[in-house]
């Protein structure tokens, strides 16, 4: 509150101002994708959840999938298709790590041409872009071919374990197929 007190009306407005369109300008993205896999949605439907959404993503530390939660039980509640409601949730996820990336190389490019660019920042940007490219690339198996999805990802948990099991002396990921 004292930093509020403190600080220029003007600037605080043009936050606030900037918030309320940011948090409007994503509930209209939700509200398009509920249109394209055809499920009922209204921005004022929508908005508070995605406000609810954004404090959960912010507040609890979930790899911004906390908030999924919310529109799930809010289908559950409606009737609708959750996975419908849930790949609406991933394509949204998909293109906040699309805009992500693309800041990402850009932020490269303009350290590079500064010729600020230190090996750390290299590595990182790769592991996220890595991290990103195995998202998509998951995204895209799931739509194609979904039993293909599964028997890597079971294969994944098995390689896992199996590195794993030196270590920990148990399993990560229990086996149940």
């Amino acid at each position: 509150v004292g930093t509020l007190r403190r600080g220029q009306v003007r600037w605080v407005m043009v936050a606030l101002i900037l918030q309320v369109v940011w948090l409007l300008n994503q509930t209209a993205l939700y509200q398009a994708l509920y249109d394209l896999v055809k499920l009922p949605a209204t921005i004022g439907h929508l908005l508070p959840m995605v406000v609810a959404s954004n404090f959960i993503n912010f507040a609890a530390p979930s790899a911004c999938l906390g908030g999924i939660a919310l529109f799930l039980d809010d289908a559950r509640q409606r009737g609708l298709d959750s996975g419908r409601v849930m790949l609406v949730n991933l394509l949204f996820m998909a293109f906040n790590l699309i805009f992500f990336v693309l800041l990402l190389i850009f932020g490269l490019i303009m350290l590079s041409i500064w010729h600020d660019l230190k090996l750390y920042q290299i590595l990182t940007a790769g592991i996220l872009l890595f991290n990103f490219t195995l998202l998509m690339g998951s995204l895209m198996i799931a739509g194609v071919r979904p039993k293909l999805l599964l028997r890597l990802l079971i294969f994944s948990t098995r390689l896992v374990n199996r590195l794993a099991r030196p270590l920990l002396k148990r399993d990560i990921f229990p086996d149940k197929t």
